[in-house]
């Protein structure tokens, strides 16, 4: 895969849409990592330390440490050159906070 072929797929939707089975299957496509917002923060749940500090955040707070530490990860493998498929990205993320300006955002959806 070529700089030019590295892509960033985003699947966005509601609840129970298909998101992580779609992220799954583009990844497998590409031969690229899933990374998942709820799969992050649901790593940090062994540390109650950490789980304490978070639990005293807001929402809008608690919801902005899994984004970071999703572009954080996103970015690690887009610098390498590797595609990655993500689910429930923020609406306002672009390629170009990732790292890369020879990254192509992908956006789709999926529905029942």
């Amino acid at each position: 895969m070529t700089q030019a072929d590295v892509v960033l797929v985003l699947v966005t939707g509601l609840q129970g849409t298909g998101k992580s089975a779609t992220a799954d299957r583009v990844a497998g496509a590409l031969a690229a990592p899933v990374l998942a917002w709820d799969w992050m923060m649901g790593a940090l749940t062994p540390f109650e330390l950490v789980q304490s500090a978070l639990g005293a955040l807001d929402r809008a707070t608690y919801r902005a440490v899994g984004w970071a530490l999703m572009m954080q990860a996103a970015r690690a493998q887009l610098q390498r050159g590797l595609s990655v498929s993500s689910t429930a990205w923020p609406a306002t993320t672009r390629s170009r906070r990732c790292g890369s300006s020879h990254v192509r955002a992908v956006r789709g959806r999926s529905w029942c």
